[in-house]
């Protein structure tokens, strides 16, 4: 194979990279979004239903309660590896400009 042909196909192979890890920022980003909307959402109900003392009331609040650690970790997850993707198209953007 001629460096050429090896170089095109570098090429090629970043692109389709980059496109990949866009695709997967962007869909990262809606992720935190929809989560930030639950955990607000999640804040509404409890609060709605602070103070009600019905068994159904108890055992909602407890499970609303417990999703908030669920939210808020995958929240952390999606931004990390948001972050991870952008420093990645980062150093590839700055490695074929050097």
């Amino acid at each position: 194979m001629k460096k050429t042909e090896t170089s095109v196909e570098n090429q090629r192979f970043r692109h389709s990279t980059r496109r990949l890890e866009n695709a997967a920022s962007s869909k990262l980003a809606d992720l935190v979004e929809s989560l930030e909307a639950f955990e607000e959402l999640n804040e509404k109900v409890l609060a709605a239903i602070e103070g009600e003392e019905d068994e159904v009331f108890i055992r909602i609040r407890r499970r609303l309660k417990g999703a908030r650690m669920y939210i808020r970790d995958g929240m952390f997850l999606a931004r990390r590896a948001a972050a991870e993707a952008a420093a990645g198209m980062e150093i590839e953007t700055r490695g074929e400009q050097g």
